[in-house]
């Protein structure tokens, strides 16, 4: 095998062995770096598979808090949309028994005074009557 020169001596912070011997020391070397390298991978794997599943339990938590959460908030706005749904028709019924009351009292007062406008008037009238009855027989009797 023949070594490159672009290869760099260090990788991941770790000095390159160069080993030195035979084609077969060369080779069982890369052969035993190649399994520490697939062991470290495999161990590598186990521990990014436990953080995997570690952060995918923790966003399951989160998010199952957050929906939490908001049904609780929603459950509060609900809450608070009936109770102010409540006091205004509460509120509404209130004013439209004022205003009914109020349109009794005043249609109460208005016939009052219209049957004291009536009175008055129907007084005058026979008043005026009368007088006129007595007008019209007292010319009767003065001409006869």
């Amino acid at each position: 095998m023949h070594e490159r020169a672009d290869i760099p001596e260090q990788i991941a912070g770790e000095p390159v062995n160069k080993p030195t011997g035979t084609a077969q020391d060369l080779q069982r070397a890369a052969l035993h770096e190649l399994v520490d390298l697939a062991a470290e991978r495999a161990a590598r794997e186990v521990e990014i598979g436990r953080h995997f599943r570690a952060a995918v339990k923790a966003n399951e938590e989160e998010c199952k808090k957050a929906r939490e959460d908001i049904e609780r908030r929603r459950e509060a706005l609900l809450a608070e949309f009936k109770q102010k749904h409540a006091e205004t028709l509460d509120k509404i019924h209130s004013q439209s028994e004022s205003d009914l009351a109020k349109l009794h009292a005043n249609e109460k007062t208005g016939r009052r005074q219209i049957e004291q406008e009536y009175a008055t008037a129907d007084q005058g009238v026979k008043k005026k009557l009368s007088q006129a009855a007595w007008l019209a027989e007292t010319v009767f009797e003065s001409e006869q």
